[in-house]
């Protein structure tokens, strides 16, 4: 069962170093948290740190991904597993200032809680490919599907049947950044945007996998060959043998 899609915001800024998502609400069990990020300036800077404030202890994301384009467009991507409940501020640093600056942030239950997620896929264009697309090969059928954009357009759209738009934020006349889902081999796990006329733009895409589904053996269950055993880690079960509930 894939994960389960809880809460997003987002935000916009341009001329600092920092972007603040404000007051982002996570509940829920086997949480995990994705923020995408997009921005452009003279020499594209990376994002250096994404921290989410939680209540004075600060919780540090993982990069998933952070590409720039080789000119002026950067995308990002970043996760926190089990980030606490309640709600926070998140706050985003690159390692210079930006002309402009967005971000969105969704929270997920149900999402695994060790391998998190799949292998992230980036690419980027400099007055080449027009749309932005991403295939993300290793997401299965109960795997979603993230991306993050940063397009010279002002006007772009999820284009792939089942791709969710999370986040189309308009940051100036110039250029927007996008963040969209969808479920894992629904469209070929590709991840398309139209837009980008001048055929600029970043974007990187990554699977968020399902929490593990454990396999019950209930009282209910019978043994009834002779010779069965079943056997997992320590746990040796035989006939007659009275019947725990394990989760494998």
């Amino acid at each position: 069962m894939a994960a389960t899609y809880d809460n997003k915001n987002t935000a916009t800024g341009g001329g600092a170093s920092t972007l603040t998502i404000l007051a982002f609400t996570v509940s829920g069990s086997n949480r995990l948290l994705f923020v995408t990020v997009g921005s452009s300036a003279a020499a594209a800077a990376l994002t250096t740190s994404v921290v989410r404030d939680s209540g004075g202890l600060n919780e540090s994301c993982t990069e998933a991904w952070d590409l720039t384009n080789g000119t002026y467009f950067h995308s990002s991507g970043h996760y926190l597993v089990a980030p606490a409940t309640g709600s926070y501020a998140i706050l985003i640093t690159l390692a210079a200032a930006q002309d402009e600056i967005g971000a969105c942030a969704t929270s997920w239950t149900a999402a695994h809680q060790t391998v998190p997620i799949g292998t992230p896929v980036t690419d980027s264009a400099h007055n080449g490919v027009l749309n932005p697309t991403l295939t993300v090969s290793d997401a299965g059928d109960d795997d979603v599907v993230i991306d993050g954009v940063y397009v010279y357009d002002a006007t772009i759209a999820a284009e792939t049947p089942g791709q969710t738009e999370q986040a189309n934020l308009v940051i100036s006349a110039a250029v927007t950044h996008g963040c969209s889902t969808q479920l894992g081999s629904v469209a070929g796990d590709v991840m398309s945007w139209t837009g980008s006329a001048s055929g600029n733009w970043a974007a990187g895409a990554v699977a968020i996998k399902p929490a593990a589904v454990g396999i019950t053996v209930t009282q209910t269950s019978v043994i009834s060959a002779a010779a069965s055993v079943l056997t997992h880690a320590a746990a040796t079960l035989y006939p007659g043998s009275v019947i725990p509930t394990i989760t494998l």
